[in-house]
């Protein structure tokens, strides 16, 4: 299973990376939500899991240019924010972004979110 996971928060990106490839998936990697885009495209993945702010192009941009995209709109998104201010939660509802976390969450979170998309129960260990 190939998981693309876009943050500019380096450190953050490679804790998360280096515990989904411990568990079996492929990671890709971006910084921003063009790179995520012209990723997505490329490599097809299973699930995107993507910071909303990033430098170039935010998060939710990225999102609504993927929902609008007939090669990529299939594809689930979890959103990760730290803002959960009234404006941001309210273009998340308006862009119907059906998988979100707040940060800070713990590993076992987001993996359980992703397992959950993807209808696997491989009861997986994360490490956290």
């Amino acid at each position: 299973m190939k998981i693309l996971l876009a943050d500019d928060e380096f450190k953050l990106r490679k804790l998360i990376a280096t515990q989904l490839r411990k568990n079996g998936f492929e990671v890709y990697e971006a910084s921003n939500g063009k790179d995520a885009i012209e990723l997505a495209i490329e490599i097809l993945p299973d699930i995107l899991v993507m910071d909303i702010s990033m430098p170039i192009m935010d998060g939710l941009t990225a999102y609504e240019k993927i929902k609008n995209s007939d090669k990529l709109k299939h594809l689930p998104i979890i959103i990760l924010s730290a803002q959960n201010d009234i404006n941001s939660l309210k273009k998340i509802k308006a862009l119907k972004v059906q998988y979100h976390l707040f940060k800070p969450f713990r590993l076992k979170e987001l993996f359980d979110k992703i397992e959950n998309i993807l209808g696997n129960n491989t009861n997986r260990e994360l490490n956290n």
